[in-house]
């Protein structure tokens, strides 16, 4: 839905926009509050008004005939007041800042240097409705406008137009109290989207001459005692009247081998230019992400450098920005897509853990439950080994003889154990011995330090 020119087009009636509205209401009334005040020169504000108005009509006009300013180049923004200054006043140190409503949270419509002269027409709780001689950045929908023969120059095509701080229609963004009217020439300063036809998009202008903006009292002062208010203010409008260096605002033409172009259809080659290099950008960055989206490879590198090429084919301010934008998005999406690929390699290390050690598990599972709680286990037997005057026992597991037992401490006893399956742990102090007969083959021996009773023999009752 756009909201813009002669008719309202369906306008919310939520309680947040009522406060706006109404906050604008009061921002811009009919009815400023004149404050008596001198000028820089000592005149009573009674008097001034006549002379203040006399000296802007007359740099206004006089600056008018010479060209456009860096808002307009023709044509004067209509309001109900008549355009009668109360007095001069000039940006403090530090600069003002101009605001489409008098509120701290208004948005910034111009940046006053310090020291260059406003034209008070009125003043409200500690702000003044100001006008500057270089008029203030302003949006207004492409619909309502339409190109010139002049180079970066666009006309007003309908009566009421509103002008707004931000290129769009909602609440954040009150329109100025100054309407435009069909006819009215205004200077392009960008536009949102460069990738949409004119009639579609927000167009950043100047505004014409006595569009008002408030700015706060305590960013202005008063002019040096015995300074000409209206002369200053005149030779403001007529510098800032001045055409702007670069594009030119009439009609202009180049000699080139004894051949006439015009000046704006380099302009309009170089813009399209500009259009179908930011609509293939477009079209590499969608496709890069696409790509992405998809598990497949996003060349990011590419597509920054398309948009590279568009800035140093010297766009628009707006324009610029909007590809500034568009490279810190590639430099994004390529950190994002770094970002994924090592969490995926990350993922992958975790699966390939996890699988070693669900394996593991399993293996767990299925081995003997006493695997690793033992250094061996078996049944113990006795036996005697001819030569010596002693027995000797041993553990016999799977039928095979797994250990032979020894304690040098003389804690354990292991003739209490014969039948007994054990599981023991001990160090081995002896390795096994082979022999070319098998009855000689002795296990390792082990000193048993812990022995532990897994089953013992069946009791033989008489």
């Amino acid at each position: 839905m756009k909201i813009h020119g002669s008719q309202v087009r369906g306008w919310s009636s939520s309680f947040t926009f009522l406060v706006c509205a109404s906050s604008l209401a009061l921002a811009q009334s009919n009815s400023p509050l004149p404050t008596p005040g001198n000028t820089g020169t000592g005149t009573p504000a009674s008097t001034q008004g006549s002379s203040a108005t006399s000296g802007a009509t007359s740099g206004a006009t006089s600056g008018a005939t010479s060209g456009a300013t860096s808002g307009a180049t023709s044509g004067t923004a209509t309001t109900q007041d008549a355009p009668k200054f109360l007095r001069y006043v000039r940006a403090a140190e530090g600069g003002a800042k101009v605001r489409n409503i008098y509120d701290a949270q208004g948005v910034v419509i111009g940046d006053v240097e310090a020291g260059n002269v406003l034209a008070v027409h009125g003043e409200r709780s500690g702000w003044l409705e100001v006008e500057s001689a270089a008029g203030f950045s302003v949006w207004v929908f492409g619909e309502y406008l339409t190109p010139t023969t002049e180079s970066g120059v666009l006309s007003v095509n309908g009566n009421d137009v509103r002008m707004r701080p931000l290129p769009s229609s909602g609440a954040e963004s009150l329109p100025l109290r100054q309407q435009l009217q069909k006819g009215q020439k205004l200077r392009m300063l960008g536009r949102k989207d460069m990738s949409k036809p004119l009639a579609e998009d927000w167009v950043n202008v100047g505004s014409p001459v006595g569009t008002r903006g408030w700015v706060a009292t305590a960013q202005t002062e008063a002019l040096p005692e015995g300074s000409d208010g209206t002369a200053l203010w005149g030779a403001a409008v007529t510098a800032a009247r001045k055409p702007m260096n670069g594009t030119p605002i009439t009609t202009a033409s180049t000699q080139q081998g004894g051949s006439t172009t015009p000046a704006n259809a380099t302009v309009a080659t170089d813009s399209k230019k500009i259009s179908a290099a930011l609509a293939d950008a477009d079209k590499q960055l969608a496709a890069a992400r696409s790509a992405q989206e998809q598990g497949g490879t996003a060349d990011y590198d590419a597509v920054k450098q398309a948009y590279e090429a568009i800035l140093a084919m010297g766009p628009g301010e707006t324009t610029a920005k909007l590809v500034q934008d568009r490279i810190e998005l590639c430099a994004a999406y390529a950190d994002g897509a770094k970002l994924s690929v090592e969490l995926e390699r990350q993922k992958q290390s975790i699966d390939a853990a996890m699988r070693k050690r669900q394996e593991e598990m399993a293996k767990a599972a299925r081995s003997q439950p006493f695997d690793g709680r033992f250094t061996a286990r078996g049944r113990v037997e006795k036996a005697t080994i001819p030569g010596e005057t002693k027995p000797v026992y041993f553990v016999r597991f799977g039928g095979e003889l797994v250990a032979e037992l020894g304690c040098t401490s003389g804690r354990i006893d292991f003739a209490d154990y014969l039948g007994c399956e054990i599981g023991f742990n001990g160090t081995e102090t002896r390795p096994a011995i082979k022999s070319t007969t098998a009855a000689l083959n002795r296990p390792q021996l082990y000193d048993v330090t812990r022995l532990e009773i897994i089953a013992a023999p069946a009791k033989t009752t008489r």
